[in-house]
This record gives structure tokens, sequence and C-alpha cells, in this order.
């Protein structure tokens, strides 16, 4: 299967609407009695449905944050743009590297290194 792809209006590629089946059948097929439906079939629409509603706004959701975090590039040239994104790489690294130094520690900062580590 290739990946799951979302187009710009939230819409899904035919590899999202497979897995939304593949999902929904399984679904009904254990769970059909429990959610009180009269048959597999049944339970299966209110499935699909339901994964589309979902789905569909988690997608959307994302669609936004994503334009949301690239407006601070409107302008911005692109050489600029490049080095811009190299010192946030390099300032994520060093957080990174400080997490792990303090995870290490027993996630107290003032705590001395332990021995081994």
């Amino acid at each position: 299967m290739r990946g799951l792809v979302w187009g710009t209006y939230a819409e899904a590629s035919p590899a999202v609407h497979q897995l939304l089946d593949h999902t929904a059948s399984a679904g009904a097929e254990r769970l059909w009695r429990r959610m009180g439906c009269r048959s597999r079939a049944e339970a299966r629409g209110f499935l699909v449905s339901q994964l589309r509603r979902s789905w569909g706004v988690t997608a959307a959701v994302g669609i936004v944050h994503q334009r949301h975090m690239r407006l601070e590039w409107l302008g911005v040239q692109r050489r600029a743009g490049v080095q811009l994104a190299a010192a946030g790489d390099a300032a994520l690294d060093a957080g990174a590297a400080r997490y792990a130094a303090r995870f290490l520690r027993g996630l107290r900062p003032d705590a001395p290194p332990r021995a081994g580590v």
C-alpha cells in the first residue's frame, strides 16, 4: 500500500479509502452485536460514516496547522529561509541533547551524571 495522502481540501487518496474500508469491515465483524446493530452491514455503514467524519476533521485540522506553521516563511527569500531553517535545526538538536542528558541523570537537572553514562 502506498502512503496515506491527504489533499489540500482534506480529500483522501485511494490508500486512505482502502484503509477505511478494511478498518470498518474488521470493526463491524467483531462489534456488530455489541453496537446493537441488526447486521454486520448495518454496523459497517455506521463505522464508515464515523471514520470518515473523524478522519476528515483530523486531516482538515492538520492541514490548517501546517499552513499556520508556514506563515512565518511568507516573504522570506530562499537563501534566507535556508539559513533560518538551519539555525532552527541547530536549536532543536541542542534542545534534544539537553533533554537526553537530563533524562539520563534521572530527570533531575542538578544531579551529577551517573557512573557509566
